[in-house]
């Protein structure tokens, strides 16, 4: 019986790899912005030269020595982002060239219960049709489920929004929205009165209905007498609405503060990056105008683009939710507008209207993103405090648009890597570094995930972890890690001070270890502090399946590298290099067995073969048998390993890696 060979051994990482932002080095110190440029039709144009921008600090110009377009990569479709190549897992925090970053943040408390879900869906789709080096996330504004860290695993976009709901509730309440309680606290009688029939109290007197804060009415269709004659006092109804807009301004605060700290989270990201909020609308006047301000700061120091999706219902919705098209409902969505406006604005990007689908405003987004300008210009000697300033980029084309970030502030020079500080607690820093969904990359990690089908005595699974760490220091405060399995929950965690680690000829460090699993998705977090307080850390997805259990052997043919007595799988491999066949035997199999190892051309023609020792791992009670191979004698081009199993002269099994000799 033929032995099924690692079909079963399939992995997927998503490649948490970021580049650093565009620099300039001539005899003048200079600083960079961002800006996006489109044409009267809304493309990115390419083509513009750095003497037809005019940059305006404060209202001072200064001159753009440079104007470099950085266009986006081009995407792929050939291949499903969830497709599982049969390859291990593998990341890295080095810098990577390319990709773009969404990051969708979902304005819960005010999009309208019920609402939104087609847009939802939208946003799926345009997180799986993303090509393979763009990473997409998910945040729920107030804090909470779902969430998803920034992947290139876009399936997973889809099954967070599933569970994704919007729960404001003001159309169908007492409540005054926030359309009706702007132009109730300016005066605005005639909303007055449309907000009393809204809620059935439009037969009382105002200052009745509006002391008792309208809670004593229940919603109703609408119907009722006209109160425009009311003719009483209304302060209090005024003081209601001024309540009322309070809490909006508040609700606006909070959404921008959230905003924020995704700009901070996303800084150490390459461009280009853009957070996409999807709301009804925020309520923006003159008490959230330092908060603007703010977000505007940190969205130009981490150089993100915001745009806004503003949920619009269709006529029949708007009919359903808040009566007859109703005038409540347009205010609420020319302040909400107003307020996206004025955020996106400030932060380089633009608010954009989403009524039946959100087709053409995602292809907008994805189309005004897909390139964009990094203008350079000397620093003056006001620059040089890193202070805010404002920002005016314009170009000398008629009709074009430039987007770019309101504010400007020159960054503070970092501090010099010999000057690091060591962490007072390692195990601390540790669990900093595995909580903090973007890498740190003063340490080099290359971690790859070599997952097995085959069961050990226990029938547990197991995947092995391979941490490549580049450092100066002369050793390793700590490392930690987690593997996280298919619901979230933490399933394998581990902490060593001071650990052991392998040593390559090239001087980098190498952290091994095998993690006892059940099947399904995992993702693999991984930090390390080293002894001069330099921290680096990297995710990894990998997924796991055992073989088929009918098997007469279970295989699984690794290639790698003999490090410090201990083989270390690779995914690549060079010249020289070790080759290993893990067996386990079922209850069938016959005692008696012999592994072969081979090398063939690429004619299929074997160019050597030899018979390798078995022995027992005992760790996991596998049957196992290492080769050291060597390509240096052949040509270059491409060759074929082959492990046979031979029981009773028969070939049970048969196991092939291609390599390549260079």
């Amino acid at each position: 019986m033929l032995i099924t060979t690692s079909a079963f051994f399939v992995a997927f990482c998503a490649p948490t790899m970021w580049a650093q932002t565009p620099t300039f080095r001539t005899s003048v110190e200079v600083v960079s912005i961002d800006a996006v440029v489109l044409t009267p039709d809304g493309k990115p144009d390419a083509t513009l030269t750095a003497n037809e921008f005019t940059v305006l600090v404060n209202g001072q110009p200064r001159t753009v020595s440079t104007a470099q377009f950085v266009a986006g990569r081009p995407r792929s479709t050939a291949a499903k982002k969830d497709a599982l190549p049969v390859a291990p897992a593998s990341a890295s925090n080095a810098p990577r060239p390319g990709g773009h970053t969404f990051m969708f943040v979902l304005d819960a408390e005010g999009i309208t219960a019920g609402n939104g879900r087609g847009t939802l869906d939208r946003i799926a789709d345009f997180a799986e049709q993303r090509g393979p080096d763009d990473l997409v996330g998910v945040v729920t504004l107030p804090a909470g489920a779902p969430a998803v860290d920034l992947t290139t695993a876009h399936g997973q976009i889809r099954r967070a929004l599933e569970r994704a709901s919007g729960f404001a509730n003001f159309t169908r309440s007492s409540e005054m929205s926030p359309g009706e309680a702007v132009s109730i606290a300016r005066g605005d009688g005639r909303s007055l009165d449309d907000y009393l029939e809204r809620i059935g109290a439009a037969s009382s007197s105002p200052a009745q209905a509006c002391r008792m804060g309208a809670s004593g009415f229940p919603p109703s269709s609408g119907a009722g007498a006209s109160a425009r004659s009311f003719g009483s006092n209304i302060q209090p109804c005024i003081d209601l609405a001024n309540r009322a807009v309070a809490r909006y301004r508040n609700r606006s605060k909070r959404v921008i503060e959230g905003l924020g700290a995704v700009a901070k989270m996303m800084q150490p990201l390459p461009a280009p990056k853009t957070i996409i909020l999807v709301s009804e609308g925020l309520l923006i006047d003159e008490g959230v105008t330092a908060d603007i301000t703010q977000l505007a700061r940190e969205a130009e120091a981490a150089r993100v683009a915001l745009y806004a999706l503003q949920l619009r219902p269709t006529l029949t919705q708007a009919a359903d939710r808040g009566g007859p098209t109703s005038a409540m409902r347009v205010q609420d969505l020319e302040v909400g507008l107003s307020g996206l406006t004025a955020a996106t604005s400030a932060t380089g990007g633009a608010a954009l209207q989403v009524v039946a689908t959100a087709d053409a405003a995602l292809s907008t987004i994805a189309q005004e993103t897909d390139g964009h300008y990094v203008l350079a210009f000397d620093r003056a000697e006001a620059d040089l405090s890193g202070s805010p300033a404002e920002l005016q980029v314009r170009v000398k084309r008629p009709g074009y648009q430039v987007r770019f970030h309101r504010t400007f502030a020159p960054p503070i020079s970092a501090r010099e890597k010999s000057g690091a500080v060591l962490a007072p607690d390692p195990k601390a820093t540790i669990g900093q570094l595995l909580r903090q969904p973007l890498p740190a990359a003063d340490l080099r990690l290359d971690a790859s995930v070599y997952p097995s089908g085959i069961p050990d005595a226990t029938g547990q699974l197991s995947a092995t972890v391979v941490v490549d760490i580049q450092t100066q220091a002369m050793g390793l405060r700590a490392i930690g890690f987690e593997i996280v399995g298919p619901t979230g929950a933490v399933i394998a965690d581990s902490f060593e001070p001071q650990p052991t680690t392998l040593r390559r000829q090239s001087g980098t460090s190498v952290y091994l270890a095998r993690v006892a699993l059940n099947a399904g998705d995992h993702e693999l977090r991984f930090a390390a502090l080293d002894s001069s307080g330099f921290t680096g850390s990297v995710r990894c997805h990998f997924s796991l399946a055992a073989a088929p259990p009918s098997a007469e052997l279970v295989s699984q043919m690794l290639l790698g590298e003999i490090s410090g007595g201990a083989f270390v799988p690779r995914g690549k491999v060079g010249e020289q290099f070790a080759a290993r066949l893990d067996l386990l035997r079922t209850a069938s199999t016959p005692r008696a067995a012999k592994v072969y190892v081979a090398i063939a051309g690429e004619d299929a023609r074997e160019l050597g073969r030899q018979e390798v020792p078995i022995v027992e791992a005992p760790a996991t009670h596998h049957l196992q048998a290492t080769a050291n191979l060597s390509l240096r004698a052949l040509p270059p081009g491409a060759y074929t390993v082959i492990f046979e199993a031979v029981v009773d002269g028969r070939v049970a099994l048969r196991e092939a890696r291609r390599v390549l000799r260079e």
